[in-house]
């Protein structure tokens, strides 16, 4: 048995059903009967898959390759194929039913099995209705919001790794003297207030005493005390 073409090719985008013929043709002095398999069965449909040929003659077999969903790259390479066996057959044999008694053709005549196997190639043409390729927009993508900044307080603008500014309120070089200042003297009072408790107490210690032991004069102790505060006082102040 003959089979035409020697390769089965299949031409489009294959974005819709194709179709192409096998020729069969029995070059023997009897009867063949034919099976066509495939390794693809869900691709292809065939028609007829299985008849009888007679001496000399010839039939034209058609397989329909579906539809992809999708567009095939250039690249690819189908790896489908087919196989044509082909066994000697009674001439009354009913070729509707060559399904069902291949399987006794086959036993009986094993030995004079045929086979003719078939690859198949997609060549992938490009009818202009390529794909457009999405257009990109370089342009800025504007923020939504409100173009007045929003001012939170007085202070330096500060930015961490996460790029999230934040206000850092900023205190004047004046402002935070007269905070020192007044921090300062709030605890020279505090001392001078210590201080005059403490001379408070000496004055009254010593009153006692010179009443007693000195009734004429300042007591010395009580001269130095007062010194000692007085300078005190002045170092604090000025």
């Amino acid at each position: 048995m003959e089979v035409s073409p020697a390769v089965l090719e299949f031409k489009g985008d294959f974005l819709k059903p194709n179709t192409e013929y096998l020729t069969l043709t029995n070059s023997s002095n009897g009867p063949l009967a034919f099976k066509v398999k495939t390794t693809a069965p869900k691709l292809y449909s065939v028609r007829p898959n299985a008849n009888i040929i007679q001496p000399g003659d010839s039939i034209k077999i058609s397989i329909n390759l579906q539809a992809f969903s999708q567009p095939l790259s250039k690249f690819y390479k189908c790896k489908d194929k087919f196989l044509i066996v082909a066994l000697p057959c009674s001439t009354d044999a009913d070729a509707s039913k060559v399904s069902e008694f291949w399987n006794d053709l086959e036993k009986s005549n094993k030995s004079k099995l045929i086979s003719n196997k078939l690859k198949v190639n997609y060549i992938i043409e490009d009818d202009g209705d390529a794909i457009k390729e999405e257009k990109i927009d370089d342009e800025p993508t504007e923020v939504v919001g409100s173009n007045k900044p929003e001012i939170i307080a007085s202070g330096v603008a500060t930015s961490d790794d996460s790029g999230i500014k934040s206000v850092k309120p900023s205190v004047p070089v004046e402002e935070k003297e007269v905070s020192e200042k007044k921090d300062y003297d709030e605890e020279s009072y505090n001392e001078i207030n210590k201080l005059s408790e403490k001379f408070d107490k000496t004055e009254s210690e010593e009153t006692k005493v010179i009443k007693k032991d000195e009734p004429f004069g300042v007591s010395l102790i009580l001269t130095v005390i007062l010194m000692l505060l007085a300078f005190i006082i002045g170092w604090l102040i000025f």
